[in-house]
This record gives structure tokens, sequence and C-alpha cells, in this order.
């Protein structure tokens, strides 16, 4: 794995033609971005100058999360992106809830609402849509590992609406939606 590390390098390309090549992936499957965030300094600041760079960082950090032992790892990638990138933001916050760490989803949810719009939102639903599609995209194991610490924020700001146990699927409502989507991100891991 190291030799791929070093080879990824790509010392003997400039920059110029490295950021070409990571467009031109890009626009194929942003994904395939990953081993660039992954490598080393020159890449990852090279995807930096890239636009990018978010998505890459988004679907490493999801990487991340769905398939490395520890949780956390995807959730502290995912955070980088988290005033710039509403994904990344709703993703972290529900890989947090999983996780059981109800203030770190609080305070991301909070970031979320300043810098996109609110929880309770088309966007917002939108958005958390295209963060499942995206999970599913990368073959969760789907085993619940996390529901026995599923923990839903509670505070001022960001609480479990009355409204949640009386929907079925699918749920019509904005209050409660992004609870439902922390649930089913939570089943799929």
């Amino acid at each position: 794995m190291k030799v791929l590390a070093e080879s990824m390098t790509l010392p003997f390309i400039s920059d110029g033609i490295l950021v070409e090549i990571m467009k031109i992936l890009a626009e194929a499957e942003v994904s395939y971005l990953s081993p660039f965030v992954r490598v080393g300094k020159r890449t990852w600041n090279i995807a930096g100058m890239a636009e990018v760079f978010q998505k890459s960082v988004y679907f490493e950090g999801l990487r991340l999360a769905i398939h490395s032992v520890d949780i956390k790892l995807g959730i502290e990638m995912l955070v980088r992106n988290d005033k710039g990138h509403g994904k990344s933001t709703l993703a972290a916050a529900f890989f947090a809830i999983c996780s059981g760490d109800r203030e770190q989803a609080s305070v991301l949810f909070k970031s979320f609402s300043a810098n996109h719009g609110g929880l309770v939102s088309e966007k917002a639903r939108f958005l958390g849509n295209e963060v499942k599609w995206d999970i599913v995209m990368l073959n969760p194991p789907g085993l619940d590992t996390y529901m026995e610490t599923f923990s839903y924020p509670d505070d001022d700001v960001v609480y479990l609406p009355e409204c949640v146990d009386d929907h079925v699927f699918p749920h019509l409502c904005h209050l409660c939606y992004m609870y439902s989507c922390a649930l089913e991100v939570c089943g799929m891991l």
C-alpha cells in the first residue's frame, strides 16, 4: 500500500497537468479523487486548488465513516468541509448522531442552519436525500451497528419533534425529516 501511496504523489507531473487530470476524473466520478486526498500534501494542496476539493473530501469522509472501524475518522474528515459544503455538514451530523455524540450533532445542525438555510426546508430535505443516496452508492454494510448508540440532539435549537412517531414512511413532514434521515443512515451502517 505504501508503494501505491508513494507512486500517487507523481513527482514527474506538473501541478497544472495534475489539476487537469483531477478535473477529468471528477467529471467522470468524483469518488475517484479519494486517493489524491489520502496520499499527501502535494496532491491534497492540488486538489484544494481544483473546484472539486470539497466533493473529494466529502466522499473520502463518507468512505472512512462507512468502511473504517472508527466512525469518528469520517466525521473529522467531513467537518473540514463544514461551512462550505452542506452535504458534508449533514453527513457529519448524521454520523455523530449514530455514534451517540448529541452535542457535536447539534453543533453541526446549527452550522448547517446558519450556512445553508435551516433544517426545515426543501434544500435540507434535498441534501439529506443526496447524502443517503451517496451512502448507498458506497455499499454500506447495513448491519445496524450504531442503533444502540443512536442519540438525536435535544436542545433549544435542534430537538426531536413531537410528530416523529406519528408519520409512516415516506416522511412528508419537514419537522421530523432530519430525524428520519439520521435513522435511515444509522440503519445502513
